[in-house]
């Protein structure tokens, strides 16, 4: 039988998702994944030559530089934007994910890697997504019988949210998560949430990690 499969949502960025992500897979020794991870491999690639090592990329990637870092020696084209502005990573993983990847050879293109990717893993080990965004991740998710997670933090929204941001907020989730307090708080809500999915599944609970 295969193991849990788990994708992981949040309307806003900055609400502890990859945070929660990161717990789920200590306590269910599972595999993480991302839908972006091939683009992202990607821009790493075509980026770093131009940043300097795949190290400093990375390292661009985690923080503001990401949405904020001119990338030396690129700038976008004219015909694409007339103001010829500089070329970030956002834009770098926006262009190949959705103007390239979606719109140009298949709207389910990452989803089929991504279904293709998990689907080897599942009979070794649960598989994590830690960034769905898109209706038909969702749906693939759901499709193939696994469980969805809301991570809500209270406040007004944080970062760029004209990226996919908040386009499943009308959807039904399995289980809802409240970053509101502690990181120990938010521990005990996770493990919780890691019980009810074993469960769930009928996997084998490891009471050592659940203490």
């Amino acid at each position: 039988m295969n193991k849990p499969l788990i994708a992981i949502y949040s309307s806003s960025m900055q609400s502890g998702k990859s945070t929660v992500a990161s717990m789920l897979v200590k306590r269910l020794l599972a595999y993480r994944m991302a839908f972006a991870e091939p683009f992202y491999d990607f821009v790493i690639n075509v980026a770093t030559p131009f940043i300097g090592t795949v190290d400093e990329t990375k390292a661009w990637l985690a923080d503001e530089r990401k949405d904020k870092g001119a990338i030396p020696g690129l700038t976008v084209p004219n015909e694409v934007d007339q103001e010829g502005s500089d070329v970030t990573l956002r834009w770098m993983l926006q262009s190949i994910g959705t103007q390239w990847g979606r719109n140009l050879i298949d709207r389910d293109l990452w989803t089929k890697l991504a279904e293709r990717k998990a689907l080897a893993n599942l009979p070794i080990a649960p598989v994590i997504f830690d960034d769905m965004r898109f209706p038909n991740e969702f749906e693939m998710i759901k499709r193939l019988g696994g469980k969805t997670i809301r991570v809500i933090r209270p406040g007004p929204p944080r970062g760029d949210t004209s990226t996919g941001e908040g386009l499943l907020d009308n959807h039904e989730f399995d289980y809802t998560i409240s970053n509101h307090g502690t990181l120990q708080n938010l521990e005990g809500e996770v493990a919780c949430v890691a019980r009810a999915i074993k469960f769930n599944n009928e996997y084998p609970i490891d009471h050592h990690r659940m203490a």
